[in-house]
């Protein structure tokens, strides 16, 4: 099943709207991310979050208060989802804010249980969040596009191929070591035993 998580950021282009929300995909608004939905004319199946931002007396849908001060709200949404049976998610409205935002954003995709491939949809780029119980992570691209490869914490093997400087079981910490690579083929391959952030262009954006 796949959902889409509405955060309470900078609203998405309407380009990256309408080319990722179809009838079939459940829609979740993370606290004030709702209202955002709702100003664009796009109704949220269900509220989450702690309820400080969102402003209920517009809204008529259900909601899920998550009462866990010692995570965000997007990753108590996301353990939410997955643990309900959600296998694909993708977050939207998540530029803007305060620089630790970003930050927070990845940490979020870094902590989340295991079981789902997400996806954060930012304005020009998509944070894809790898998880080693993944297996092999393939993605098309044409040759020529950079992309980049962050780990939050310390991982003792990642393995890269298609790309300009591959890797091969190469420790990896959070550091500069995978940014701005760029592809030669027509496909790389990600492998690791340990979480990672995968950055790569945003095809939905007119950018």
């Amino acid at each position: 099943m796949r959902a889409i998580l509405w955060c309470n950021g900078d609203l998405p282009e309407e380009k990256i709207v309408n080319n990722i929300i179809d009838e079939n995909i459940t829609i979740f608004g993370i606290d004030g991310g709702a209202n955002k939905a709702h100003n664009l004319g796009i109704k949220v199946h269900e509220i989450i979050g702690d309820m400080d931002s969102v402003d209920t007396n517009l809204l008529t849908e259900s909601k899920t208060e998550l009462y866990d001060q010692s995570k965000s709200d997007l990753t108590k949404s996301l353990d939410l989802l997955i643990g309900r049976g959600f296998d694909e998610i993708d977050i939207i409205g998540v530029d803007g804010g305060s620089s630790e935002h970003i930050l927070g954003i990845w940490a979020s995709l870094y902590e989340a249980v295991p079981g789902c491939k997400i996806r954060a949809i930012h304005r020009n780029r998509i944070s894809v969040r790898y998880h080693p119980s993944d297996g092999d992570l393939k993605i098309s691209m044409k040759p020529g596009t950079e992309f980049s490869i962050f780990s939050m914490g310390k991982t003792e093997s990642v393995t890269v191929t298609g790309a300009k400087w591959n890797l091969k079981e190469r420790e990896l910490e959070f550091s500069t070591l995978g940014l701005h690579n760029i592809s030669i083929d027509q496909e790389i391959c990600i492998r690791s035993n340990g979480k990672l952030i995968v950055i790569l262009p945003n095809h939905y954006s007119s950018e």
